[in-house]
């Protein structure tokens, strides 16, 4: 959208957790944009020598995981590095809900998330703000089973959230070991949306 009214000088900035500065990028727009993913990419990038059964991950804690809405950037995070047919173990406070009301309501209104994407995808759908959280909570879906923990959600509500609601986090890694076998690998991602992990087999 930018190439239609180019502008003439971009500054762009990155952040610690703490919202503190940690680099400046300015001058033109592709550039300073290329120099900052360069910058962050050496912070946030880790790589893994090979792909996990099991990915035990978070949405980052507060304020990130306050509502479900927000869940799916913590799960999008991890695809890379596990196999397909394995198991997010996640979890996630959401003490405020599911989220915004137009999110909400899909998530209540669809019996599964290809029922939802059916919905989304048919010919003529209107587009409906916030089904971007949906369609990416249905990619990491197709991925591999998400097992999901809560102690403030409602275990009704967990049960319309198009995951396995799990009552413990040592229930749910139970599970998916009985799922892949005690020699499965697993991945600890603690920080899921802050962190771009990858597989590199020569570490």
């Amino acid at each position: 959208m930018a190439d239609f009214a180019p502008p003439h000088f971009t500054v762009n900035v990155t952040v610690d957790r703490s919202a503190c500065l940690t680099g400046v990028f300015a001058g033109d727009m592709r550039g300073v944009h290329a120099a900052g993913v360069e910058f962050l990419r050496g912070h946030v990038s880790r790589p893994v020598p090979e792909a996990c059964d099991i990915l035990v991950t978070t949405n980052g804690g507060w304020p990130l995981d306050h509502v479900y809405y927000q869940c799916q950037k913590g799960l999008l995070t991890g695809l890379p590095i596990l196999k397909r047919g394995g198991t997010f173990l996640f979890a996630a406070a959401c003490e405020d809900g599911l989220g915004q009301r137009e999110f909400t309501d899909m998530v209540m209104r669809y019996g599964s998330l290809d029922e939802a994407m059916a919905a989304m995808t048919a010919p003529g759908a209107v587009v409906i703000k916030d089904q971007w959280a949906l369609e990416n909570l249905a990619k990491a879906a197709r991925h591999g089973e998400i097992m999901f923990w809560s102690d403030k959600l409602p275990k009704s509500l967990q049960q319309r959230m198009f995951v396995t609601s799990v009552p413990t986090l040592q229930d749910g890694l139970a599970r998916a070991l009985a799922k892949h076998g005690p020699q499965a690998r697993i991945a600890v991602m603690p920080h899921g949306p802050y962190v771009l992990p990858y597989v590199d087999g020569k570490k």
